[in-house]
């Protein structure tokens, strides 16, 4: 069983032995190296990313070909092109392995299973999707009031 997913799990709610083992039975382990690329444009992503280990990177390309980071995927926290899952489509961003990482995939199928046989796993989803938006207006929020 995934021990670091788990205890965060916990963090927001209480899973019984059963629902763990379902969960667990429904994620895939991926190694990344160095540099090396979850997503690139023109990929559709595939689910979310819970970080076991290591750090990722969001970020894209902009007009003048300079990288702009979206936002970083860190230990015990979850990363996605959000906008390429929802919308089934092609995404715009890089998600990079900024060192050694190793990371769970939940694809959007298994997602959905989930949900349906776990309805509490959809409310932990809420409340880290929430905590995601809250970081990234602060973020912005900081990042404009410099400028003014």
């Amino acid at each position: 069983m995934y021990t670091e997913l788990l205890n965060h799990i916990k963090r927001y709610l209480q899973l019984i032995l059963e629902e763990e083992q379902f969960l667990c039975d429904r994620l895939t382990l991926i190694k990344l190296n160095k540099k090396e690329f979850l997503l690139e444009p023109g990929k559709i992503c595939q689910g979310n990313y819970f970080v076991v280990k290591g750090c990722l990177r969001q970020f894209f390309i902009n007009k003048k070909l300079n990288e702009q980071t979206l936002h970083f995927g860190i230990e015990n926290w979850w990363i996605a092109d959000q906008d390429s899952l929802l919308f089934k489509k092609p995404s715009s961003c890089y998600i990079q392995a900024i060192e050694e990482s190793e990371l769970l995939l939940l694809t959007e199928s298994d997602r959905i299973i989930v949900f349906t046989e776990i309805p509490k796993i959809e409310s932990y989803f809420r409340m880290i999707m929430q905590r995601a938006l809250v970081a990234s207006q602060h973020r912005v929020g900081t990042i404009s009031t410099t400028f003014i």
